[in-house]
């Protein structure tokens, strides 16, 4: 007998997003040709040709286009007669390229350049956004050859102006979707107007340094104010024109808005976990609307050299697994003409998403485990983060995503905002690899889980803080009491005998001092290092631990019928930046005594599994990264073959039947309550379908 309904035992506790049925013209297929041309070359778009264009785009196979109608530079590419167009750019190519697509029933997307654009910033200086010293802001990305845009603020009259350009381009087109770029989270801005504004609403000054609850009231007053006014006057826009279409934006703060979400998942060649962290975190501020990962054709970070088509094949895949579109980043030579050999790659890639897609969407997301984040709380408590290496908080959350994805457990991601009304009765273990600041309410619903049985595992200072930076009087969960932080240079951590791990002391470096507790017990101790290094005094060329104390510094306990695991240390953080399988060991050990997966997939940690439930079935979808998958800095790395990969998936789900993408029966060998199946996945990923049915054998 098949289950059409979840089961009682499997952890269905949200539906994913599904992209194709809700924007059918934009489809889970798409394409965006990056336009931000300069005029400083005669060579500039001297042989493009919008028929090209759109040959190219049929022939790539794609759904959808992301279609330029404004770029970084401020130049137009619409027929208007009021704003400034592209001087090499006479004809309608925005108009041209929409309706020769249109013709051959592939959708449009309007593509919208809001926070920068150059030409005005150096007309109108007053338009620009400003630093607390006066300073126009500007991008300064770590690259010696990359632009510097000037940002752009919509408090000035640029705000008017670039409504006035939208209201053109609304009045003239029809297209199916609007993507405003450079809209959100940007930096804090001190122009006259943003001073005048914020006095208004605050009855002060703006504090010329922002952090704790003065950076936690710019948030809001910039999610308010300056956010959210404007994205509200785009929306009227929409609706004065008759286009009942959704809109996006490309840079944090808020979703309710958006009618899809939309962000980046390239791994640069240097983290080939970020793509899954990145699919899953904007899955999860999604909250079910469609999700668009967007990829990048080129190698570095626009440096204009193809990806190895595997590599293209995997970061489709890894989006089209996880229920989201994909679009792919390409941008024409600097004549206009499109590098067509490369479109040839690209569209093989593609093809990855029209096999997963329909095996996947519809589904709902399995997940005995979730790891809670903030995207608030990162920007509260941010580090000095660089693309390749991230810091703060988002250092954490992208360790603890690595560990997980390396374990193969039934996992996904939460906001804590979405945690405060999620229905967590099937959720086994909840983890917040450093959230400091979490609201008292959804504190107590934690606590409140807890003592009904379930597993936390938190880090250092969380739930220190609420979401305004004050910090709270019952803090840390109320299940432990810290002090300062340790004053060594250096901490070390002697891990309990009883783990077996074949490292005597893991090496770690903020770490919150614990208060004794006697219902405490330690999975690790303090230990400090052998000497201080000072300019006269060292021991050896390294520093080594010194003294052992019974001071732990990673310990268990009950609350209720549940029990907490917390480490005052940066556990995740440590374990990504270290690399050390210990990390890794030493928590499964611990969570295996009170947590055993009901799916669960033994498999090198290349692989990255993900388990949906639809009526009837489980399925599955295991992504092959086929390298050592670094995450951090260090040379750049492809994948430019995929090795065979073997894994064994193991149900603890009544299984009557197990077949692979194309239906073939796969063998099931049974015993000692497992359905195991054995998967050798060849290229980028492998499918699996567990048809669920009662079995009295399991």
């Amino acid at each position: 007998m098949l289950l059409g309904a979840a089961p009682a035992l499997l952890p269905v506790f949200r539906g994913a997003a599904l992209t194709a049925a809700k924007t059918p013209a934009l489809g889970y297929k798409r394409m965006i040709l990056d336009y931000h041309f300069s005029e400083f070359s005669p060579e500039i778009l001297s042989r493009y040709s919008a028929e090209a264009i759109v040959r190219s785009i049929v022939d790539l196979g794609v759904d959808s286009l992301l279609l330029y109608a404004k770029d970084h530079w401020g130049h137009c590419y619409f027929a208007t007669q009021r704003f400034k167009r592209h001087p090499a750019v006479p004809t309608d190519l925005f108009g041209d390229v929409l309706q020769g697509l249109h013709e051959r029933g592939i959708g449009v997307n309007a593509y919208y350049s809001l926070g920068w654009d150059e030409i005005s910033a150096r007309q109108h200086p007053d338009w620009v956004l400003r630093d607390a010293q006066g300073a126009p802001v500007k991008l300064n990305y770590p690259l010696p050859n990359y632009a510097r845009w000037t940002f752009l603020c919509t408090s000035t009259a640029y705000g008017q102006y670039s409504l006035d350009e939208l209201d053109e381009l609304m009045g003239r087109y029809r297209f199916e979707a609007l993507f405003l770029d450079i809209f959100g989270a940007l930096p804090a801005c001190y122009c006259e107007a943003c001073r005048k504004l914020w006095r208004s609403r605050t009855g002060g000054q703006l504090p010329g340094t922002l952090r704790g609850p003065d950076l936690a009231r710019y948030i809001d007053f910039q999610t308010a104010e300056i956010f959210g006014a404007y994205y509200d006057r785009v929306l009227a826009l929409l609706k004065r024109h008759n286009l009942n279409i959704p809109a996006t934006h490309n840079a944090g703060l808020e979703y309710t808005r958006d009618g899809y979400v939309a962000s980046e998942i390239d791994p640069y060649g240097a983290d080939f976990f970020r793509s899954g962290l990145e699919a899953k975190l904007w899955r999860a501020r999604a909250a079910g609307k469609d999700v668009e990962l967007i990829c990048h054709r080129t190698n570095g970070l626009f440096d204009f050299t193809l990806k190895p088509t595997a590599e293209l094949r995997w970061e489709v895949a890894t989006a089209a697994a996880h229920q989201a579109a994909v679009m792919f980043v390409d941008q024409p030579f600097a004549d206009g003409r499109i590098d067509l050999p490369a479109y040839r790659e690209l569209r093989k890639a593609f093809t990855a998403a029209d096999d997963l897609h329909p095996f996947v969407t519809g589904g709902s997301t399995v997940a005995e485990i979730l790891i809670v984040s903030s995207e608030r709380s990162e920007r509260l408590n941010s580090g000095d983060s660089t693309l390749f290496r991230p810091a703060g908080e988002r250092a954490d959350l992208s360790g603890a995503y690595k560990m997980f994805a390396e374990l193969h457990y039934p996992f996904d991601l939460m906001t804590v905002e979405h945690l405060a009304e999620a229905n967590l009765d099937r959720v086994k273990v909840l983890v917040f690899p450093y959230v400091r600041c979490i609201d008292a309410a959804v504190i107590a619903k934690v606590r409140a889980w807890v003592a009904a049985g379930g597993t936390l595992v938190f880090t250092y200072r969380t739930a220190e803080w609420d979401q305004q930076a004050l910090p709270h009087q019952q803090k840390y969960f109320g299940l432990v009491r810290l002090g300062a932080d340790n004053p060594d240079q250096v901490t070390f951590v002697r891990p309990a005998a009883a783990f077996g791990l074949p490292d005597s002391y893991l090496r770690v470096r903020e770490t919150a001092l614990l208060e004794e507790d006697e219902h405490f017990a330690a999975l690790g101790t303090l230990t400090h290092p052998a000497l201080k290094v000072t300019e006269q005094e060292w021991v050896t060329h390294n520093v080594i631990p010194g003294q052992d104390t019974s001071r732990p510094v990673l310990v268990t306990g009950a609350h209720g019928k549940g029990r907490f695991i917390y480490s005052g240390f940066r556990f995740f953080r440590e374990s990504r930046e270290q690399g050390l399988p210990v990390y890794r060991r030493l928590l499964d050990q611990e969570l295996r005594k009170v947590y055993e997966p009901i799916l669960h997939v033994e498999a090198p940690g290349v692989v990255d599994a993900l388990y949906y439930f639809h009526p009837g079935e489980i399925r599955v979808v295991l992504l092959n990264s086929a390298s050592d998958r670094p995450a951090g800095e260090g040379n750049h790395v492809n994948i430019e073959e995929f090795l065979p990969v073997t894994a064994e998936l193991r149900s603890r789900l009544p299984v009557s039947g197990v077949f692979d993408l194309q239906g073939k029966p796969l063998a099931v060998q049974r015993s000692r309550g497992f359905s195991t199946v054995r998967v050798t996945a060849i290229g980028a990923y492998a499918c699996v379908r567990l048809v669920v049915g009662r079995s009295p054998r399991i």
